[in-house]
């Protein structure tokens, strides 16, 4: 009767082992959706970071894309306020752009629709 014991405490260990285990994993891609906007602005662009918990929105880096073949060029970069606004100036022209923030602490990252701008030099 102890054998049976004990192989059934170390048959219940494992199972609540692999649960754990699994758990773990499955938890590995949770995080707080994060949502990054861009309009164009007098030239330059701004947009919002926005997130249902402010510490994804203030203090994120927001990097500015124009869409090029190949690998898109970083044409801007801005340090999102206390309240998520950003701002950037524009020096590469028209064409297609969008802005993005990368995953920061538990905060997802995101990508901000494209949008396309005249070329007005």
């Amino acid at each position: 009767m102890e054998g049976t014991r004990r192989a059934g405490l170390v048959a219940a260990i494992y199972v609540a082992g692999a649960a754990a285990a699994l758990a773990g994993s499955a938890n590995a891609g949770v995080g707080i959706k994060s949502e990054v906007t861009i309009k164009q602005d007098n030239g330059g662009f701004r947009g919002k970071v926005k997130s249902e918990h402010t510490a994804c929105e203030a203090g994120r880096d927001v990097k500015v894309f124009r869409v090029t073949p190949g690998k898109d060029d970083r044409v801007g970069i801005d340090i999102a306020d206390a309240q998520g606004n950003w701002e950037a100036g524009n020096s590469a022209g028209g064409g297609k752009f969008y802005a993005k923030v990368n995953k920061f602490e538990v905060c997802k990252p995101a990508k901000s629709k494209t949008i396309t701008v005249a070329d007005t030099r």
